[in-house]
């Protein structure tokens, strides 16, 4: 399935993004999984904010659950990598 990336809030170089892996059913386009992530250029960071597929939503309200959602992201985002998954920029969003 193709990653989709979309920019939900820029501020600076602080941006909230969203990643998703979509498949259609029934017509309908379906995120599984899907994360909203808070990415920061300067420090060189990136937090998980929250995370939902067919069965569940989280969001990383506590050090228990920042910590399981990054562990999460960086798991995926491992396989996307190992996938040779690439960006590419579809439109001037910068």
């Amino acid at each position: 399935m193709d990653l989709h990336v979309d920019i939900l809030n820029k501020n600076g170089d602080v941006w909230r993004i969203a990643l998703a892996h979509n498949y259609k059913s029934g017509g309908d386009v379906i995120p599984d999984p899907d994360m909203e992530v808070t990415v920061d250029f300067d420090n060189e960071t990136a937090q998980a904010e929250t995370y939902q597929d067919t069965y569940v939503y989280r969001e990383a309200n506590d050090e228990t659950s920042k910590r399981e959602l990054n562990e999460v992201l960086l798991m995926w985002l491992g396989n996307l990598v190992e996938q040779g998954q690439k960006m590419e920029n579809s439109s001037s969003t910068q």
